[in-house]
Order: C-alpha cells, then structure tokens, then sequence
C-alpha cells in the first residue's frame, strides 16, 4: 500500500532525528522493550460485552442480553485505563505506526485468542474494522489491518477485509456514549454484495471503548448472512 510506504518512509527519517523510547521505560531504541511488553498483563476473566459479568471466553451471557446486541462474544487482553504500558503503546501504535508495535501487539491478541478458543475446532475468518479512505489517506495505514494479518498469519487463519467504511464520521473518542453510537448509524456496508460471508467472522480492532464500532460492524455482517461475529480487542475502554 503506498500510503503505509511513505508513512515508513517518513518514520525512518523521524527515527534517526528522534530516537524511539519504550513506552514503559522511557529507554531509548524501541517503542515497547522485551522486559516492559512483558509486564502487560492479560485478563484471566473474560466478561460479557453487554452487561460485563464474567461469562465463560468473553460469550454474551444471557437471552436479555442477547436481545441488546448483534455481538456472539468479545474477547478483550485488557482494560484501557488499567494498564498504562499497553494504553501508552497503543496510542504509539495507532499515530506512529511501527512495525515491532504490531508485532507486539498481535502477539497479545494471539494469546487472548488462543486462551479462548481450541484452535483446531474453530472455523473462522478474521477481518479488521476498517477506515475511511480519507482517515486511511491521512494516517497512512490501518492498526487493524496489521493486527488482523498477524494474528491470522501466526494461527493460520484466513484474513480478508469485509467491510468498508462509506462515512467518513467524527473520531469517536470525542464523543459521549449516546453519541458514539448515533455517529456509527449506516457507517459500514459490505465490501462486495456477491460474495457469501463465512458464517463465523472475528473483527479485530485495537480498542473498544463502549463497543459501539464493533456493535456496528457485527450488525451489517449478521445482516448479509454471517451466522456469528465475535470480537477481538488489545483493550476495552
């Protein structure tokens, strides 16, 4: 992708001129050093994504809560504010991209993926919340496509994008809970109306902060005939 080449480019000469520091550190030559990457805990408990009671690999836990979203199951490493190297990194992550940082990253993903699911049983097909071409345009790359390849290249999982986003909306960290979710209305559509959606799709993004992105993808993927999507997140807001 040529935006992601120039924003390498570009990183490269940002680099050399302002040396990376760990996140957790502050040591110069890495953005997220081996001792600090593995401080970062991962949940042991995963909860339900609606009412967030404990609930056995992060599955929507009851018929009401069913009835309240379009989710299976969330799977989350951590929670955002609770674990300031992860946060730190993520934000590093997301507007300085780094290719050690999605390593990393995805390395996290794997384990909450794989803690959850026995591999060999689970047929899916990993796809990552996508970005507006002009956010693509400006930022030069998608965090969630990177963790999506990762973590489907490492598990041997097929990846592939099934959604495009059709508006460009305002970021919803600037926005109330309410409002996250009115921004997200008719915001995502199916990327290609011929082809058949696998019926277990997992979406991948860094953060879900009230779920409202996810929620929204999952509706339109259930819409065109995927029979369950679950979610997988470094953190939950």
């Amino acid at each position: 992708m040529i935006f992601t080449f120039i924003q390498r480019f570009k990183n490269f000469f940002l680099d050399v001129l302002f040396p990376p520091r760990c996140a957790g550190c502050f040591e110069e030559g890495d953005w997220l050093c081996l001792k600090c990457f593995e401080k970062i805990k991962i949940l042991d408990v995963q909860v339900c994504p609606v009412c967030r009671k404990s609930a056995r690999g992060g599955q929507v836990c009851s018929a009401v809560c069913k009835q309240q979203t379009n989710l299976d199951g969330l799977l989350v490493a951590a929670f955002y504010h609770e674990n300031l190297i992860l946060e730190k990194t993520i934000k590093r992550f997301k507007y300085r991209f780094s290719s050690a940082l999605s390593e990393r990253l995805g390395e996290i993903l794997t384990k909450v993926f794989s803690r959850t699911f026995k591999l060999q049983n689970v047929k899916a097909i990993l796809t990552p919340v996508p970005l507006h071409n002009a956010r693509l345009k400006w930022r030069g790359f998608n965090q969630s496509e990177f963790l999506a390849e990762f973590v489907a290249t490492k598990l041997n999982y097929p990846w592939q994008y099934l959604l495009k986003r059709i508006h460009n909306t305002p970021p919803q960290a600037k926005l109330s809970k309410a409002e996250r979710h009115q921004n997200l209305q008719d915001a995502f559509e199916i990327i290609n109306f011929k082809i058949e959606l696998p019926p277990f799709v997992i979406l991948i993004d860094d953060v879900a902060a009230t779920g409202a992105t996810l929620e929204e993808c999952a509706k339109v993927l259930k819409n065109n005939g995927a029979k369950k999507v679950w979610g997988l997140v470094l953190a939950r807001g």
